[in-house]
């Protein structure tokens, strides 16, 4: 028997036969005995107090306390409306879950980065002096996000973004602990070369940008893939903010006749870019290239019948479960979502969530260790993630994208009995 509870509980050999030693075995002994021995088994049978060993530290999380996640989005400025929109995919994901994990009750913590890197930074330095916050979702601005990341990146604080597209994010040394299940601009640009290249049969083309780093950006990674494929560009030209007179870049356009344009531009320049050039009899048919900054209804009603040669590089969700997640989803708010960023806001949220729940030590009394290097090391780990948005695979740089949740959408005139909205999907990216 001593070796019985020796070996199965635990509890020390001398413990034992001191419990039942012939001098113990009196009446009172024995039942004196039989106590010790319950308050023994007890004991064995509760975990010890969980004890954080990670190099980064813990969130400890109370038997009884919230677990919080952090959700830094932009809600005053300019992406107040897509903030609001991002805001409620990232609640529907937590009330699947009947907001709840491991046992806490699951709680959204809202910062505003205002769309400002200052606003970006304050709300960095919020969420770090809350040291219950376990992770953070957000951005939505860029300008926001890259003040944010360093900060955060400096205490091994996991972000996972819904909606931050700006390839720069991605691409320095001080975003450790950034991810997004976004899309990389990058991968606009190189998807629209593909399309020029294979589908339209373009040779060359031509490129009208601004001055913003977006435009620049999509502008050279288009020049790239579409010269390393074969082609040429034959003009680059650049617009500024408000510009109406283009007639000197009509001019070129005409002497070199691209076989396609491509045009990585905002609202309202892109509108007086595409009307101006279908003014011109021998440029009406060259299509013309835009990305998802355009995929406006107001953009396709103002071009007119330039909506016809006019092609959009932009998010394209389509699954029986994307299908399914738009019924809730109007169920819950009353009405469709109006971008495809609230499946990422859904599939952020998620992601984190998840690998919160496969890292966390949970003791016996409810209470949460929840290592903040396991977490990174989780989420940077993430293969095959199966998601509204498609199969999230992370890269060493914090991209978790699906390629093939981009395509290429076809304009059509606002006054045909074909318009509609959103727009027709004409051709997926050939490759995942």
């Amino acid at each position: 028997m001593l070796f019985k509870l020796y070996s199965v509980f635990r509890i020390p050999y001398s413990v034992c036969r001191y419990l039942f030693s012939g001098a113990r075995f009196t009446v009172y002994g024995t039942v004196s005995s039989l106590l010790v021995l319950f308050l023994l088994l007890l004991t064995a049978c509760v975990d010890p107090a969980l004890e954080c060993t990670d190099p980064l530290g813990c969130v400890e999380i109370r038997p009884d306390d919230p677990l919080l996640v952090a959700a830094l989005l932009d809600q005053s400025g300019r992406a107040a409306a897509l903030s609001a929109e991002v805001q409620n995919g990232l609640l529907m994901a937590l009330a699947d879950r009947d907001n709840e994990l491991l046992g806490h009750r699951l709680e959204l913590v809202p910062f505003d980065g205002r769309c400002q890197e200052s606003g970006g930074a304050a709300s960095a330095r919020e969420i770090l002096a809350d040291g219950r916050i376990a992770g953070v979702l957000g951005t939505i601005c860029s300008e926001s996000a890259a003040a944010a990341i360093p900060l955060l990146a400096e205490r091994g604080m996991v972000m996972v973004s819904p909606a931050n597209t700006a390839p720069r994010l991605t691409e320095t040394a001080v975003s450790p602990t950034f991810f997004r299940v976004a899309y990389n601009n990058r991968l606009q640009a190189d998807l629209m070369a593909e399309f020029a290249f294979t589908t339209l049969g373009a040779r060359t083309a031509a490129i009208i940008r601004d001055t913003t780093a977006y435009s620049i950006d999509l502008a050279a990674t288009f020049t790239d893939h579409f010269t390393t494929a074969g082609g040429v560009i034959l003009y680059e030209g650049v617009l500024s903010p408000g510009q109406v007179d283009i007639a000197e870049k009509l001019d070129l356009l005409l002497r070199t006749a691209p076989d396609v344009v491509y045009m990585p531009l905002f609202e309202p320049e892109a509108a007086y870019f595409v009307v101006q050039v279908h003014e011109q009899e021998t440029l009406t048919e060259v299509p013309l290239l835009g990305t998802d900054t355009l995929l406006l209804e107001s953009f396709a009603r103002s071009i007119g019948t330039g909506a016809d040669s006019t092609y959009l590089s932009a998010a394209a969700v389509s699954s029986t479960a994307y299908d399914l997640f738009l019924q809730r989803w109007a169920d819950r708010y009353g009405v469709l979502p109006t971008t495809p960023f609230a499946a990422y806001a859904y599939d952020a949220a998620n992601l984190l969530l998840d690998q919160i729940t496969a890292v966390a030590q949970l003791s016996n009394d409810n209470s949460l260790l929840i290592g903040r290097q396991a977490l990174l090391d989780a989420v940077a780990g993430t293969q095959n993630y199966e998601a509204l948005t498609g199969t999230l695979t992370c890269q060493e740089s914090g991209d978790c994208a699906a390629r093939s949740s981009l395509a290429v959408l076809q304009l059509v005139d606002w006054e045909s009995e074909e318009s509609g909205w959103p727009p027709a999907v004409v051709w997926h990216a050939t490759t995942p």
